[in-house]
């Protein structure tokens, strides 16, 4: 009987790991490609009418005022993309200047499968 309750726990424990891991991967390809398209206009449209019940009339407004939005939302995102690049590229730098020329080499690797790593989200992101 003790054997059946361990492999029950065994089973449930692997399964939760499991089942958050695959979670965890999925929230943040959705977060990135958020913020790599903008919100989901049609989508959110679609909710806001069947949630409020608007009319015809103003699901147009509501449209045009979530496509002017979303433009701003994407410029924003541009801008805080390329000072955050600028942020991550002075923190490595400052970073090998307080490391030895044989920590700097595997700090440059470690780097390097950061960048390879989110360099093949990228694209795979895109190529969805």
């Amino acid at each position: 009987m003790k054997l059946e309750w361990k492999q029950i726990m065994a089973a449930f424990l692997i399964g939760s790991l499991a089942g958050g891991a695959i979670g965890s991967r999925f929230q943040r390809a959705a977060f990135h490609k958020f913020w790599r398209q903008g919100p989901r206009t049609e989508r959110m449209l679609r909710k806001f009418t069947h949630d409020l019940d608007l009319d015809a009339k103003q699901q147009d407004g509501v449209k045009t005022l979530l496509e002017k939005q979303r433009e701003k939302i994407m410029a924003l995102h541009r801008e805080k993309s390329e000072q955050f690049h600028k942020v991550r590229a002075e923190l490595r730098s400052e970073l090998r200047r307080l490391l030895t020329p044989e920590q700097q080499m595997k700090f440059d690797k470690i780097a390097a499968r950061w960048d390879g790593r989110r360099k093949r989200f990228e694209e795979r992101e895109r190529s969805k």
